[in-house]
């Protein structure tokens, strides 16, 4: 499949007449797993959660998977119940969970921590949440927020700053 000629339904297709509902968790892979297999797992997951009207981020770092599932409350359970039973990874713990008032992601999205293996222009393939930047997420006001910024911490890109 061509990247860039995908197209995916809109994220609200499947969401219209339903409150949303977030899932944040994280688990330790099996195995470490290799870069055609995080583009793999990143082409089904988009093609499916579009499908369901499920958006979100998968970050991946060093055997450590931290998601953050949205959508209606249905299908985010449903493919929550899906991935518990997922045999690649163990460990599961939820994080957070609970309704929320907006979407915070268009699409289904992967950050790594070092993706220079992977084809960079592969939509939906991030690397700007992983990027240092100067000024940090200091605005942190969702707990998809935070998650992201207990990502960036324990990948080494930002440190804790102690007054």
């Amino acid at each position: 499949m061509n990247p860039e000629s995908e197209t995916l339904p809109p994220a609200d297709a499947a969401s219209n007449s339903s409150k949303l509902y977030q899932i944040i968790y994280t688990s330790t892979a099996r195995r470490e797993l290799a870069a055609e297999e995080l583009l793999s797992l990143l082409r089904g997951s988009r093609i499916r959660n579009a499908v369901a009207g499920i958006t979100g981020l998968l970050l991946y770092h060093d055997g450590r998977l931290m998601q953050i599932l949205e959508g209606t409350e249905k299908n985010v359970r449903k493919l929550f119940e899906k991935i518990e039973g997922d045999q690649r990874h163990r460990g599961l713990f939820i994080v957070w969970e609970g309704a929320i008032s907006t979407r915070q992601f268009t699409d289904h999205s992967m950050a790594l921590h070092d993706p220079t293996e992977l084809e960079s222009h592969y939509p939906g393939l991030s690397h700007h949440l992983l990027e240092k930047c100067e000024h940090g997420r200091q605005n942190l006001s969702t707990p998809a927020d935070h998650f992201i910024r207990v990502f960036r911490i324990v990948a080494g890109i930002d440190h804790v700053r102690r007054s």
